[in-house]
């Protein structure tokens, strides 16, 4: 029984996500300039070591990814009030 929902569940995911890709096609960048996205999260648990992803972000990954034409990059941080501050960075 067990078994028999879990692929039902799989078979209805597979469906929506192959329906998604078209609604995404028709919104997609124009001809010949695709997009790629890629979100890295880096989990700290002293302030030593996010100084050390913070100085390893702006001094090497950042530059790099600039000189090889990748222009719009973000960092983000989780606010005070936020139970995760000081715990990640988002990339």
């Amino acid at each position: 029984m067990k078994r028999e929902r879990f692929l039902g569940v799989g078979v209805v995911l597979l469906v929506i996500m192959f329906l998604f890709s078209f609604s995404f096609e028709t919104t997609a960048a124009p001809k010949g300039k695709q997009q790629y996205y890629e979100i890295k999260v880096y989990r700290v648990n002293k302030s030593t070591q996010s100084e050390r992803v913070d100085n390893y972000l702006r001094n090497s990954f950042i530059p790099a990814l600039h000189k090889a034409g990748i222009a719009d990059v973000g960092v983000f941080k989780p606010i005070e009030s936020d139970t995760a501050y000081g715990k990640l960075i988002y990339v």
